[in-house]
């Protein structure tokens, strides 16, 4: 189930939404409550805090939206409640690497 939201998701943030602000955004995760009405969607936005400010609240004007389009489409009877979440792992991961250089060079 996670996946397949994760898939919808990834699909209509690029294809049926056209607001430039979510140009750089990628769904990297959704992880689903056991009773399937809840799930937390975790987004990666390239760009500065402002830009990722800005998406997460694109994102969430448009939540009624992207929760009526996933039970449309994955033909589910309740659609889950969405909450967003930012995914920082590859920031951290970034910083982790630069860190991993630094201790090499010395």
């Amino acid at each position: 189930m996670a996946h397949a939201i994760r898939e919808e998701l990834a699909g209509l943030i690029r294809t049926e939404l056209s607001d430039p602000r979510l140009s750089m955004t990628t769904v990297t995760m959704v992880e689903v409550s056991p009773d399937s009405k809840y799930c937390r969607v975790y987004v990666s936005v390239v760009g500065d805090p402002d830009a990722q400010k800005e998406a997460l609240a694109v994102l969430e004007k448009t939540k009624s939206y992207l929760r009526g389009e996933i039970a449309r489409r994955l033909g589910l009877k309740f659609a889950p409640e969405i909450t967003l979440r930012l995914d920082r792992s590859m920031e951290h991961g970034a910083r982790v690497g630069k860190l991993l250089d630094e201790l090499r060079s010395e």
